[in-house]
């Protein structure tokens, strides 16, 4: 029998994991972002290589042009910044206008008003001592100490007493001269790390290009040769996944940044052309990326502007288009092609950036895919993709019983009403109503489940169905029919087996073919168990169909066949609703001439009828405000 892994081994190597990745940062960073370029630029090569065109030449080209629009990219925002900085001292002045001409209205007493005056009153004290003919008072000069004068010529007292009026002298050393090993070196030093980055980055994007065929081989080999399919599936949803966010999310990022910067440059917002390319690298950060490009126009426009107009036309502008890419480009481009929740891309975010600081914003979302897709497929740490995924963490059914079972009555409806909109309402009840009564069912028999909550759990599913029938149109009648006040001729009976989970499933069914037009009673179980069938006379029962939710066994089916046959002979047809049947209880046959129903659209489609305007019945259970 295989032993499954330890839990203190798993948290043992993650945390060396994590430890290699914070300390090995100028290694694994360069690695990560080539990887990412090149499920980026695989694609094209790929299109490249279907036009006969050889490998060599088809990365070089791919690299070349995706390195020229990089480069190009840099180049623009450098000569926008520089343009940048040698215009900010003309919007000085109108800066500080606009900032003494602030009127802030609040109590005179109040903390506010204290603090806006405490910073008004050390601007003015920096601006006075920044004027070089300002009207603050001169330093005055240390007094002369007191003592003989020493004996000399009058000339040189006299110097003296100059200097000593002038006071002390100023002494400044000048910087020696750099040679010119040490100015390259001390231009050439702050560029060097980040140059020799993009060079690895540039080198790796190119070996992996070329050896993509030999390294997927490799990866395969490393995670086991003997699961081929499995890690197949795993690259593949990788390499889609990333490849897909990437794109989309730069194709939603230039229709963001593109309209921005002509939307700056007509409301007259200087560098337009920077801001929309900040704001298009900058989405690329989670949440924070958006704020931060908002922000830097709108200073600009704050400080050029002597009025307000340009800054809240800056700030309508900037909310306008923000409003249009999340609610109308990400749902169509974007999606959730990544897999990830929103509180996984945060969580993501954070944790990329305490590893690598502000690189990790960039990668976090892609390499917490990565991780997503791992604990996908790889069994022992699926845990990541229940903690970070999509996908809801519970089914609909244990939802539905956890809620039930809480007595939280409002998310009960919203989770219901949710499952009406994407489910019909015979798929609703065979996937997830009865399914609750089998896991309700389930701690019955283990002795968790009290009676009264059987009941109230039965009765509340009763009125979910009886609302959303009657949400299609159906209209509830005061009471359920039973076997003796059914009328006469052309009954369908269903009989509840054993407790108030067969009876909830006999009701639901009760409702569902009430719906279908057809003639419905149901007896419940004490009924059954008085022998009460007695005084119901054969012949008004055209069909009989004995209901259970989760059999063990088909032992008390048997049973309970043959006491109904003893009042119900042949050939009245019969069948048997095992809904939920386990054991030989899905499996084992139990008497000839008796039909086996699975499921409540197994049971409609047995019997003729079609939806009719007829009253759908309330349960007798049904709980009332």
């Amino acid at each position: 029998m295989r032993r499954g892994v330890d839990p203190r081994t798993i948290l043992l190597f993650a945390v060396a994991i994590i430890a290699a990745l914070h300390f090995g940062q100028d290694i694994f960073i360069p690695l990560a972002v080539a990887v990412l370029l090149s499920f980026v630029l695989a694609p094209l090569v790929r299109l490249l290589r279907r036009i006969y065109l050889p490998r060599l030449l088809a990365v070089l080209l791919v690299v070349t042009v995706a390195f020229m629009i990089v480069a190009g990219i840099f180049g623009v925002v450098a000569d926008q910044l520089r343009d940048l900085a040698s215009n900010l001292p003309r919007y000085e002045y109108t800066l500080r206008n606009k900032i003494r001409n602030i009127d802030v209205s609040l109590p005179a007493d109040s903390g506010f008003e204290r603090a806006f005056q405490t910073l008004r009153q050390v601007g003015e004290e920096i601006e006075r001592k920044a004027a070089p003919d300002g009207n603050g008072e001169e330093a005055q000069s240390p007094p002369a100490p007191a003592g003989p004068t020493p004996t000399g010529s009058s000339s040189q007292a006299s110097e003296e007493g100059s200097e000593e009026a002038q006071g002390p002298s100023v002494v400044r050393i000048a910087p020696q001269p750099q040679s010119a090993w040490e100015t390259v070196k001390s231009i050439a030093g702050p560029l060097f790390k980040p140059l020799a980055t993009a060079g690895l980055v540039l080198v790796l994007v190119v070996f992996m290009l070329l050896k993509r065929e030999d390294l997927r081989d490799r990866v395969i080999r490393l995670a086991g040769a003997e699961d081929v399919l499995r890690t197949t599936a795993a690259i593949d949803d990788a390499a889609s996944r990333v490849s897909r966010y990437l794109l989309m999310h730069l194709i939603i990022n230039v229709t963001y940044g593109i309209p921005v910067a002509l939307g700056l440059w007509v409301i007259g917002v200087p560098n337009p052309l920077l801001w929309g390319l900040l704001a298009t690298v900058l989405r690329f950060i989670p949440y924070a990326g958006p704020i931060i490009s908002a922000i830097m126009p709108i200073a600009l426009a704050f400080a050029v502007d002597p009025g307000w107009s340009m800054v809240l036309m800056t700030i309508a502008l900037l909310i306008v288009l923000e409003v249009f890419s999340n609610n109308v480009m990400e749902p169509w481009l974007y999606g959730s092609s990544t897999g990830l929740s929103s509180i996984a891309i945060i969580a993501g975010a954070v944790f990329w950036v305490t590893l690598w600081g502000p690189v990790g914003l960039l990668l976090a979302t892609p390499l917490t895919v990565c991780l997503v897709v791992l604990g996908r497929h790889v069994p022992h740490l699926s845990f990541l993709d229940i903690l970070l995924g999509s996908a809801p963490a519970l089914p609909p059914e244990i939802k539905l019983y956890q809620r039930l079972l809480a007595g939280d009555e409002q998310e009960v409806e919203e989770l219901t009403e949710e499952l009406a909109e994407r489910m019909e309402l015979e798929v609703l009840c065979d996937e997830v109503l009865f399914s609750v009564l089998a896991l309700a069912e389930q701690d019955r028999r283990r002795g968790a489940l009290s009676t009264a909550q059987q009941e109230q759990i039965g009765s509340t599913l009763v009125e979910i169905l009886d609302e959303l029938i009657v949400d299609q149109g159906g209209a509830p009648a005061e009471a359920i029919p039973t076997a003796a006040s059914a009328g006469d001729g052309g009954l369908c009976l269903l009989v509840a087996a054993r407790h108030q989970l067969d009876e909830a499933a006999a009701n639901l069914l009760c409702r569902l073919l009430q719906r279908r037009g057809t003639r419905v009673a149901v007896v419940s179980p004490r009924a059954v168990a008085r022998r009460a069938l007695a005084d119901l006379e054969p012949g008004r029962v055209d069909r009989l169909l004995i209901c259970y939710i989760s059999p063990v066994s088909l032992h008390h089916p048997r049973r309970m066949f043959r006491r109904l046959r003893a009042v119900f002979p042949p050939p009245t047809p019969a069948g048997l609703c095992l809904l939920h049947a386990e054991g030989d209880a899905a499996q084992g046959a139990l008497a000839e001439g008796v039909e086996r129903i699975t499921s409540a659209r197994m049971l409609l489609d047995s019997i003729p009828g079609k939806p009719t305007g007829v009253d759908i019945p309330s349960a007798e259970l049904r709980r009332r405000a």
